[in-house]
């Protein structure tokens, strides 16, 4: 994996530094188009970028018995 990030309420965690930062992402999950700085969950690796919507991941942390802090 050559770069994460990961957004939450309390700030932003990352590794990596990004080798690109495309101006437009679209969730993976609802498809929701957003900026760089408005997805909550960001994974760039071999070229391939997949990003996740706040909701999208609240959602998915919820399933598996985690919140957002």
């Amino acid at each position: 994996m050559d770069f994460w990030l990961l957004r939450l309420r309390g700030g932003e965690v990352s590794r990596g530094t990004p080798p690109f930062r495309a101006p437009r992402l679209r969730c993976a999950k609802c498809g929701v188009e957003m900026s760089w700085e408005e997805a909550s969950y960001i994974r760039i690796s071999e070229g391939r970028v997949v990003a996740y919507c706040r909701a999208c991941l609240a959602e998915d942390l919820r399933a598996v018995g985690l919140r957002m802090v």
